[in-house]
Protein backbone atom coordinates (compact mmCIF):
# COMPACT_ATOMS: atom_id res chain seq x y z
CA UNK A 1 0.00 0.00 0.00
CA UNK A 2 3.02 2.55 0.56
CA UNK A 3 4.28 1.49 -2.65
CA UNK A 4 1.28 2.37 -3.99
CA UNK A 5 0.56 5.79 -2.45
CA UNK A 6 3.67 6.96 -3.24
CA UNK A 7 3.98 5.83 -7.44
CA UNK A 8 6.24 2.87 -7.20
CA UNK A 9 4.11 0.30 -8.86
CA UNK A 10 2.60 1.31 -12.26
CA UNK A 11 0.23 -1.09 -14.14
CA UNK A 12 0.99 -1.42 -17.82
CA UNK A 13 -1.51 -3.74 -20.24
CA UNK A 14 -1.02 -4.60 -23.90
CA UNK A 15 -4.53 -4.25 -25.50
CA UNK A 16 -5.54 -4.83 -28.99
CA UNK A 17 -8.52 -3.11 -30.31
CA UNK A 18 -11.17 -2.77 -32.93
CA UNK A 19 -11.23 0.18 -35.48
CA UNK A 20 -9.15 3.11 -35.46
CA UNK A 21 -7.14 4.91 -32.47
CA UNK A 22 -7.58 8.63 -33.51
CA UNK A 23 -3.92 9.79 -31.97
CA UNK A 24 -0.81 7.80 -31.82
CA UNK A 25 -0.58 8.40 -28.55
CA UNK A 26 -2.99 10.18 -25.45
CA UNK A 27 -4.97 10.17 -22.54
CA UNK A 28 -8.67 8.90 -21.56
CA UNK A 29 -10.09 11.09 -18.12
CA UNK A 30 -12.93 11.21 -16.88
CA UNK A 31 -15.50 9.31 -14.19
CA UNK A 32 -16.85 5.95 -14.84
CA UNK A 33 -20.29 4.95 -14.60
CA UNK A 34 -23.02 2.43 -15.82
CA UNK A 35 -24.29 3.30 -19.59
CA UNK A 36 -27.97 4.83 -19.71
CA UNK A 37 -28.75 0.64 -20.37
CA UNK A 38 -27.28 -0.54 -17.79
CA UNK A 39 -24.82 -3.05 -19.56
CA UNK A 40 -22.05 -1.45 -19.88
CA UNK A 41 -19.46 0.85 -18.41
CA UNK A 42 -18.57 4.37 -19.99
CA UNK A 43 -16.18 6.70 -19.93
CA UNK A 44 -18.07 10.74 -19.09
CA UNK A 45 -17.48 13.58 -17.70
CA UNK A 46 -15.36 14.25 -14.69
CA UNK A 47 -18.33 14.85 -12.62
CA UNK A 48 -19.52 11.54 -13.12
CA UNK A 49 -19.00 8.27 -11.63
CA UNK A 50 -15.31 7.38 -10.01
CA UNK A 51 -12.33 9.52 -11.82
CA UNK A 52 -10.19 7.67 -14.37
CA UNK A 53 -7.04 8.16 -15.85
CA UNK A 54 -5.84 5.93 -18.75
CA UNK A 55 -3.13 6.75 -21.15
CA UNK A 56 -2.00 4.73 -24.53
CA UNK A 57 0.77 4.86 -26.62
CA UNK A 58 -0.01 3.25 -30.32
CA UNK A 59 2.56 0.15 -31.25
CA UNK A 60 1.66 -1.32 -34.19
CA UNK A 61 -1.57 -1.73 -36.67
CA UNK A 62 -2.70 -4.95 -37.62
CA UNK A 63 -4.85 -4.83 -41.12
CA UNK A 64 -7.26 -7.91 -41.71
CA UNK A 65 -8.85 -7.67 -45.56
CA UNK A 66 -12.42 -8.61 -43.86
CA UNK A 67 -12.72 -7.59 -39.98
CA UNK A 68 -10.43 -3.93 -41.09
CA UNK A 69 -8.01 -2.77 -38.69
CA UNK A 70 -6.93 -3.73 -35.16
CA UNK A 71 -4.20 -1.52 -33.37
CA UNK A 72 -2.69 -3.34 -30.68
CA UNK A 73 -1.80 -0.29 -27.68
CA UNK A 74 0.42 -0.02 -24.69
CA UNK A 75 -1.68 1.10 -21.74
CA UNK A 76 -0.88 2.76 -18.42
CA UNK A 77 -3.69 2.85 -15.75
CA UNK A 78 -3.21 5.19 -13.26
CA UNK A 79 -6.42 4.53 -11.64
CA UNK A 80 -7.59 0.58 -11.27
CA UNK A 81 -11.13 1.49 -11.55
CA UNK A 82 -13.57 -2.13 -12.26
CA UNK A 83 -13.54 -2.05 -16.21
CA UNK A 84 -11.14 0.66 -16.50
CA UNK A 85 -9.47 -0.26 -20.06
CA UNK A 86 -12.55 -1.54 -21.56
CA UNK A 87 -14.24 1.65 -20.70
CA UNK A 88 -11.50 3.70 -21.85
CA UNK A 89 -11.35 2.26 -25.02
Amino acid sequence: RLQERRGAITKDYVAIVGGTVPKAAGRVAGGICLSRDRTSYVIRGKKSGKSVLTTYKRLAVAEHSTLGTFPSLSLRLFTGRKHQIRASM
